[in-house]
C-alpha cells in the first residue's frame, strides 16, 4: 500500500528511464520525487528552491556522479548526497567517499538496492544524522568491495604476508582464504621453482618501495597442479602518514586468452605469406604485419609498422600501383572484398608477384582513416608456369595451324589426282578411286574437328552469348543435307525458339552429330531425324539415326569418358570434342536406344532464360 509522502525533498538526477522507476520505487515508501537529466539543471534546483536530498546515477549527460558530488560539496556543504549506480568500481567507490558521499549504493550488488535507497532517504528526512565513515565502516566498505570483485585481489603487508585474499582469488588459485590470510606461505605454494619465486618477490619489494606496475604477468600453480598466467596491477599502500605499509594487487587470469594468441600467432607464422592491417591512406602505412614479411619482402614487420617503409611507395612496383590502386578503391566503393596480383620489388631488388586479398573493417572510434585487413602471398612460381603455358599455348595453336595447312594441302592434290584417275580406269577399279576421294575427305574433315578441338582446348576462357538453339539446328540440318544427298535427314515435329548460353562452337557440336549418324550408318539409305524439346530449366535435343546402334558396354566409351586423351575407345575425336562442348556449357549427352535399330544421341542443355 503507498503511504503518504514524508515531508522533504528529494531530487533525483537520471536518465528518463531510471528517474521513472526510482519515483514509483520511493512512492511506494511514501517518498516524493523531482527528477531532473542534467547535472546543471540539479545544482540550478538545489540553489533555487529546498532540497533535502540529492540521489544522483554516476554515467551523467556532461559530467559523472563523483564530479556532480564534488560541486555539491564545495556549493551547498553538508547536503545528503547518495550515489545510485547501476555498476561500480573499487576507483569509483574511492573518489565518493573522499568527497564525502552520504550513502554509496550499487544497483547490482545489493539485494534489494531500491529498499536500500528508501531506508537511507527516509532516516535522512526523519532527521537522523548522516551516518560518517569511520574507519570501521570503511575497513567494512572495502572488505564488500575487495570480496565482491570478479577479479584477484591480494592485500599484502610489507613482509609479504597476506592480509586480504578474496573469493576470486581462491577460485583461481584454489587455496581459501583460511588457508592463506596471515602468512606468506602462498608464495612457495604458487610459485614453486625457488628461482622464479625470488624475482617475483623481487618485484613486490619495488611495489611496496613506491612503484606500481602494469599488466605484470606471472605463471601461477594451482592447488590441482595447473599452470595459469596472470596479468597484475599492483600498487603500494600507505598508512595516514604517508608511510609505505604495503601492496595491493589486483589480478585478472588472461591464460585462455594467452593460449589464443598464441595459437593465432602460430597460425600466422604458418601462413605462407603476410596477414596486414593498414589505413586506407597513400602509402598504405601498417599497423599490424604478421607471418613471414622479411623473407618475403626483406625488410622486417617492424620497419613496415613503424613507417620507415611503406608497402605501396616502397614495395608496389611503379607501373602496377595506379592499377592496383584502382581495383581496390572499386571494390571498397561497392563494399566488397578486393583481390589484387601485383609485383613487388624486394629489399635485395628481386621482382616478386604477389596475390592480395582483403577487405574493409570497422574503425576504432578515435582513427579518422578506413582500415583495412588482407593477406599476401606470393605467386612468382606460378606466374611463371602461366607464362610458360601461354608460350607453350601458342606455340600448340601455329603447330596445329601449319600442320593443317600442309595436310589439307596435299589432301587436296590426292583428291585432284583421284578425281583425274578416275575417268581413266575400267569399272572394276573405280571403287578404289571412290573409297580413296572418299577417305581424303573425310581426313580434310578431321583437319577442320581437330582446328576446333584446338580452340576448345587451348583457349582459356572464351565468351558465352544467349544463342537461339533453333536457328543453330537448321543451319546444320541444312549443311548435313547438301554434303550427303543420299541421306535423308528429316526434323521431328517442329522446332520451338529456345535460348541457351554458348558461343559460335555449338554448331560443331550438331555437325559432329549429324555426321556421325551418316558416316556410321551401315543402310543403304541412312535416316536421320532430329527434335527439340524445350522444358521450365533445360532444352532436349536428340538425334536419332536407323544405324547398327551401339552396345551397352560401348555407349560410355564412345566418348572416350575417363581418358585424357584421344586413343580411347569410340569413334574418332568428333564424339570426344562434342562431349567436351556440351559439359563446358553446364550440360549433358547421353546414348539410347532407337527402335527398332539404331541409337538417339539426347543432348542436354541448361536454358538460358
Amino acid at each position: 500500500m503507498i503511504q503518504e509522502p514524508t515531508q522533504g525533498t528529494i531530487l533525483y538526477v537520471g536518465s528518463d528511464d531510471n528517474s521513472q522507476r526510482v519515483t514509483k520505487r520511493l512512492a511506494e515508501g511514501g517518498l516524493a520525487v523531482e527528477t531532473v537529466r542534467r547535472p546543471e539543471q540539479a545544482l540550478t534546483q538545489v540553489e533555487e528552491s529546498a532540497v533535502d536530498c540529492l540521489v544522483s546515477e554516476y554515467d551523467l549527460p556532461t559530467r559523472d556522479g563523483v564530479a556532480l558530488l564534488a560541486d555539491v560539496r564545495d556549493q551547498f556543504g553538508g547536503l545528503p548526497f547518495v550515489l545510485f549506480t547501476d555498476s561500480g568500481s573499487e576507483a569509483v567507490a574511492s573518489d565518493a567517499i573522499a568527497n564525502d558521499v552520504t550513502a554509496y549504493i550499487r544497483k547490482d550488488a545489493a539485494e534489494n538496492p531500491y529498499v536500500r535507497l528508501r531506508g537511507r532517504i527516509q532516516e535522512v528526512l526523519e532527521g537522523h544524522p548522516r551516518v560518517a565513515w569511520t574507519e570501521h565502516s570503511i575497513s567494512q566498505f572495502w572488505g564488500a568491495v575487495i570480496e565482491s570483485a570478479n577479479v584477484w585481489i591480494t592485500v599484502l603487508d610489507r613482509d609479504g604476508a597476506v592480509t586480504a585474499w578474496n573469493r576470486a582469488a581462491a577460485e583461481i588459485s584454489g587455496y581459501p582464504a583460511a588457508e592463506v590470510v596471515g602468512g606468506d606461505d602462498i608464495w612457495r605454494r604458487l610459485y614453486p621453482d625457488e628461482e622464479y619465486r625470488a624475482e617475483i618477490r623481487e618485484q613486490n619489494s619495488l611495489i611496496i618501495d613506491g612503484e606500481p606496475v602494469e599488466e605484470f604477468e606471472t605463471t601461477i600453480q594451482t592447488r590441482e597442479g595447473a599452470e595459469r598466467i596472470m596479468s597484475w596491477y599492483a600498487h603500494p599502500i600507505t598508512d595516514r602518514d604517508g608511510t609505505l605499509a604495503g601492496s595491493v594487487a589486483v589480478g585478472r587470469d588472461v591464460t585462455d586468452r594467452k593460449q589464443m594468441k598464441q595459437r593465432f600467432q602460430t597460425l600466422i607464422g604458418n601462413l605462407p605469406g603476410v596477414v596486414y592491417r593498414c589505413r586506407n591512406e597513400p602509402g598504405w602505412p601498417m599497423e599490424f604485419v604478421g607471418g613471414d614479411c622479411e623473407s618475403l619482402t626483406g625488410y622486417t614487420a617492424e620497419q613496415l609498422e613503424s613507417g620507415d617503409i611503406q608497402w605501396e611507395e616502397s614495395l608496389t612496383h611503379p607501373d602496377d600501383k595506379e592499377t592496383v590502386r584502382a581495383e581496390v578503391a572499386q571494390a571498397l566503393e561497392a563494399d566488397e572484398p578486393f583481390e589484387v596480383r601485383y609485383r613487388i620489388q624486394t629489399a635485395d631488388g628481386d621482382q616478386r608477384w604477389m596475390w592480395e586479398r582483403g577487405r574493409k573493417v570497422p574503425a576504432p572510434a578515435d582513427s579518422e582513416s578506413e582500415l583495412l585487413e588482407g593477406f599476401v602471398t606470393e605467386i612468382t612460381e606460378r606466374k611463371q608456369y602461366e607464362r610458360r603455358l601461354e608460350e607453350q599455348r601458342n606455340n600448340l595453336k601455329l603447330l596445329n595451324k601449319v600442320l593443317r595447312h600442309d595436310i589439307r594441302n596435299d589432301l587436296q592434290v590426292v583428291t585432284l589426282y583421284a578425281e583425274l584417275l578416275e575417268s581413266e580406269i575400267d569399272d572394276e577399279q573405280q571403287e578404289y578411286i571412290t573409297r580413296l576421294i572418299t577417305n581424303a575427305e573425310h581426313a580434310t574433315n578431321l583437319t577442320e574437328t581437330a582446328r576446333v578441338m584446338a580452340d576448345v582446348m587451348l583457349e582459356r576462357e572464351r565468351d558465352r552469348e544467349d544463342i537461339d538453339l533453333k536457328r543453330v539446328l537448321e543451319s546444320e540440318l541444312e549443311e548435313a543435307r547438301l554434303r550427303s544427298d543420299d541421306a535423308a535427314v528429316a526434323v521431328e515435329g517442329s522446332l520451338p525458339s529456345v535460348t541457351v548460353r554458348a558461343d559460335e562452337m555449338l554448331h560443331s557440336v550438331f555437325a559432329n552429330l549429324l555426321k556421325n549418324a551418316i558416316q556410321h550408318n551401315d543402310k543403304e539409305r541412312p535416316e536421320v531425324t532430329v527434335s527439340l524439346t524445350e522444358y521450365s530449366d533445360s532444352a532436349v535435343v536428340e538425334v536419332a539415326d536407323n544405324g547398327p546402334g551401339i552396345t551397352a558396354e560401348r555407349k560410355t566409351a564412345i566418348f572416350g569418358e575417363g581418358e585424357k586423351g584421344l586413343d580411347s575407345e569410340g569413334t574418332g575425336i568428333g564424339l570426344y570434342l562434342v562431349r567436351t562442348l556440351v559439359e563446358d556449357y553446364g550440360g549433358t549427352i547421353r546414348v539410347e536406344d532407337n527402335a527398332p535399330t539404331g541409337a538417339v544421341f539426347v543432348v542436354e542443355l541448361p536454358r538460358a532464360d
